[in-house]
C-alpha cells in the first residue's frame, strides 16, 4: 500500500513537471524575439544517432493533414516486406523532402502516387492532397493501394536540391 502512495505522488510529481515543461516550451515560442532561433539545420537533424542509416524524409503540410503507416505484415507479402506512408490533405499542398544523408535513399523510394483525376476536381499544381510513397528494401506490388495512380521515380528526377535535402515532386500524368 505504501509502494503505491509512494507511485502516485511520483507520477503526480511527473505529470506537474510535464505541464510546467508544456509552459515553458509555449512561451518560448510564442515569445516574439524568440522564433528566429527556433530551426535546426540539416546537419543538426542528420547528426542524430538514431537517424544515422536510415531514410529520413521531412514532411511540410497544412493544419488537417493525416499521415498513415499501413502494417506491412498485414499485406501477406512477408518475404517482400515494404513499408507504405499515405499522406492525405485537403487545405493544400504536401511537400516532402528527402533528408537522408546517405545516397541509397534515393533509389529505395520507389514511387510517389497521386489520387484519380475527376471530372469534379482540379488538377493538383503541387501535391495538393494526397501522396503515397513506399520506401524499403525490396519491391512489392502496389495494387494496396485503390484508385491511386503510381508514378516510379529514378534518382535525380523532379528532384529540387534544397541545401543538401532534395524536394520530391511527383509527376502528374
Amino acid at each position: 500500500q505504501t509502494e503505491l502512495e509512494n507511485l502516485k505522488l511520483q507520477e503526480k510529481a511527473l505529470d506537474n513537471r510535464i505541464s510546467e515543461m508544456h509552459e515553458k516550451v509555449r512561451e518560448l515560442t510564442e515569445e516574439e524575439n524568440n522564433q528566429r532561433w527556433l530551426y535546426l539545420t540539416e546537419d543538426d537533424i542528420k547528426g542524430l544517432p538514431c537517424f544515422q542509416n536510415e531514410t529520413l524524409i521531412a514532411i511540410k503540410a497544412p493544419h488537417g493533414t493525416t499521415l498513415e503507416v499501413p502494417d506491412p505484415d498485414e499485406a501477406g507479402d512477408y518475404i517482400q516486406r515494404r513499408y507504405t506512408i499515405v499522406i492525405r490533405s485537403t487545405m493544400g499542398s504536401i511537400d516532402l523532402y528527402l533528408v537522408s544523408k546517405f545516397e541509397e535513399n534515393m533509389e529505395e523510394l520507389v514511387g510517389v502516387a497521386t489520387p484519380p483525376r475527376h471530372a469534379n476536381v482540379a488538377e493538383p499544381a503541387s501535391t495538393d492532397g494526397f501522396i503515397a510513397t513506399e520506401a524499403g528494401q525490396s519491391s512489392r506490388s502496389k495494387d494496396k493501394l485503390p484508385n491511386i495512380q503510381h508514378i516510379h521515380r529514378t534518382p535525380d528526377l523532379n528532384a529540387q536540391d534544397f541545401g543538401g535535402m532534395a524536394k520530391i515532386t511527383p509527376e502528374f500524368h
